[in-house]
């Protein structure tokens, strides 16, 4: 399939979205296209809002006394204000009821969309916020299975609960004057607004996958298979795996996905996370074949194949001596061609060809990549590969700029000896 909008290919047909128009046929755009014609279209949505609630601002404020009147042109505004206090509310009600019950709390998201305002770790949680906060995720696994579904519906109305209390809270509470009563109501609204929205059974898209509303998920709990339940629990060894990885604590990464494996022999996730943890030991023999294996159990599920055929490609380019470039340059190729908007893929790829000699094709791919990747390691690698890029062209200024980015973003990147000891060589020729 080919994207309507900048034209590129890919047979993954799933992964492009269709944009509807006026008594037209729909677009077709991949997911970068997409994801930037929707934030176009929220800004513009964003605009209008913000101008209307500017104007009921400016007509309640020039009203000569406080009053009814005044307080209903004053009320949507505040409304606005008030809501994403509620979803903050909403989604830390999930995270303390999930660790209460002996859930882990992997993350808390606030606002799926635009850049992201403020990020810590609080209690081994990931908390992030983002500019826009409308919606919001508590991303969780269940250490064991003990009373799941108990421990799960208690989660699930945690976060519609709270927001419930404080509306009717606040609708018990004596108004004495105006103005109190103003922004009682804006809070009763806000709260409102936000229990409809999650009571309501439906599933929402989201960049990090696509979830069930609370409502949703409540109503199909009662129903859940066994099958749900251990996929949810095997999830969880992959989970704190990744969370090891992420700190490179890599030994600990592949206990976890091995005690993962152990309990759920055909999961994937733990095996690409295992994978992902060897890489990181240097065992590039023992990551072939765990890379290896999960490819052939995922032919039917394109997307997936693409980041195993990129982690395939890395136990060939991680090597000292870089391995076989052929199965490198096969498996980047390969899984450039199934996913070229993924900026890890694209990454890969440009390594690939870099090492290939193929340094025009290269220096296009990693300054892509490195443009969009917002994983700070996946972008001290492509800096790096750029700076030997740039230093095999014979541009050194180019090359030691990236260097300095490159150390930037990770001071232990092992790349940065590389890159040293080639801009060394081309200035020595030179």
């Amino acid at each position: 399939m080919k994207c309507d909008c900048c034209g590129i290919e890919s047979p993954v047909e799933e992964a492009f979205s269709p944009v509807a128009r006026v008594f037209q046929k729909p677009l077709r755009y991949c997911p970068p296209c997409a994801k930037k014609h929707d934030w176009r279209i929220i800004k513009q949505s964003l605009i209008f809002l913000v101008v209307c609630l500017i104007l009921l601002l400016l007509m309640g404020f020039g009203l000569e006394r406080p009053g009814r009147k005044r307080n209903e042109l004053l009320l949507l505004p505040l409304c606005f204000v008030f809501y994403p206090l509620g979803v903050v509310l909403h989604e830390l009600a999930h995270a303390a009821v999930a660790k209460a019950l002996g859930l882990r709390v992997f993350n808390i998201l606030i606002g799926f969309r635009g850049p992201t305002a403020w990020q810590r770790t609080l209690f081994g949680t990931e908390v992030r916020i983002n500019s826009l906060p409308a919606d919001g995720l508590t991303l969780l696994a269940p250490r064991s299975l003990q009373f799941y579904r108990l421990r799960m519906g208690a989660t699930y109305v945690a976060g519609p609960l709270i927001n419930a209390s404080l509306a009717t809270g606040v609708y018990l509470l004596p108004r004495a004057t105006a103005d109190m009563s103003l922004w009682a109501g804006a809070l009763f609204w806000s709260n409102l607004m936000l229990v409809a929205v999650a009571l309501f059974p439906w599933r929402h898209a989201t960049p990090h996958g696509v979830f069930a509303s609370d409502g949703l998920a409540i109503l199909s709990l009662p129903f859940a298979s066994r099958k749900s339940f251990e996929e949810r629990h095997a999830s969880y060894f992959a989970l704190e795996g990744l969370q090891c990885v992420k700190k490179k604590d890599f030994q600990a990464a592949i206990e976890w996905t091995q005690r993962g494996l152990r309990e759920y022999p055909g999961q994937l996730a733990n095996r690409s996370v295992l994978g992902m943890a060897q890489l990181g030991l240097d065992q590039f023999a023992v990551a072939r074949e765990t890379f290896a294996s999960c490819l052939e159990n995922s032919q039917t599920k394109l997307a997936n194949k693409a980041i195993f055929l990129v982690n395939l490609a890395w136990t060939e380019l991680g090597r000292e001596d870089r391995g076989n470039l052929e199965d490198a340059d096969r498996f980047s190729a390969e899984a450039f061609q199934l996913t070229p908007w993924v900026p890890a893929i694209q990454g890969t790829r440009g390594c690939a060809l870099v090492e290939l000699g193929r340094l025009d094709e290269a220096i296009d791919l990693l300054t892509k990549s490195f443009e969009d990747n917002e994983n700070a390691l996946n972008k001290a690698v492509n800096a790096s590969y750029l700076a030997i890029a740039f230093a095999k062209k014979g541009s050194k200024d180019e090359g030691r700029r990236y260097l300095e980015k490159a150390k930037k973003l990770n001071p232990d990147c092992s790349l940065l000896p590389r890159v040293q000891k080639e801009l060394s060589t081309t200035e020595t020729c030179v």
